[in-house]
């Protein structure tokens, strides 16, 4: 739940960079972020309250295109296969015990593509390695984040590029946040 609260924090300092580009809608007392990349889109929700969520998504013409509950939960990230949609915006219906929260996500593979991310660990047990593939003509943008939310490291960039980080002096978890107006990507570091 922690690592949930983590990531909807990073999407609200995100998102507060990108006005009118939000993907965090606030209910009474739930949270939604939906969080696009190339072939999968992530609905993470976290609410004050347990309830039985329901989730629906619709297509632009208004047809159902995928419905699912999740039972007595607080929280939870979904990962959705969309490599078989087409582009367009898709609505997103999220009911709980606290109300409704539309969510309208403008999907567009093209515009995905141009946007790669790679993460990875080096032989120094304790340097990891981002690498950006930018061909989007607008800032990428890096925010790292220690276990409890905090900021450690924040960086902007119009281009494509690769750096080591040095995690040695941060202890536990480790949240490396990737986004510009069409993309957001997490990396996350398990440290024991």
């Amino acid at each position: 739940m922690k690592a949930l609260s983590i990531i909807l924090a990073a999407l609200i300092v995100s998102a507060s960079s990108f006005a009118g580009n939000s993907p965090l809608l606030v209910g009474t007392e739930s949270h939604v972020a939906v969080v696009k990349s190339y072939n999968k889109i992530k609905l993470c929700y976290e609410s004050d309250v347990i309830s039985t969520v329901k989730v629906k998504i619709f297509d632009e013409r208004g047809r159902l295109i995928y419905d699912f509950r999740v039972y007595k939960t607080d929280g939870f990230i979904q990962p959705i296969n969309v490599a078989g949609l087409e582009n367009g915006v898709y609505t997103f219906e999220i009911e709980d015990a606290n109300g409704t929260i539309i969510e309208k996500v403008d999907y567009n593979r093209e515009e995905l593509s141009k946007l790669k991310t790679s993460f990875f660990k080096l032989r120094d047990q304790e340097k990891y390695k981002l690498q950006v593939e930018s061909r989007t003509g607008v800032p990428v943008n890096v925010k790292v984040f220690d276990k409890n939310g905090n900021l450690l490291h924040e960086d902007s960039q119009m281009e494509s590029f690769s750096r080591a980080y040095d995690l040695s002096k941060v202890e536990g978890e480790v949240t490396f946040l990737v986004n510009s107006d069409i993309y957001t990507k997490f990396h996350t570091v398990k440290k024991k």
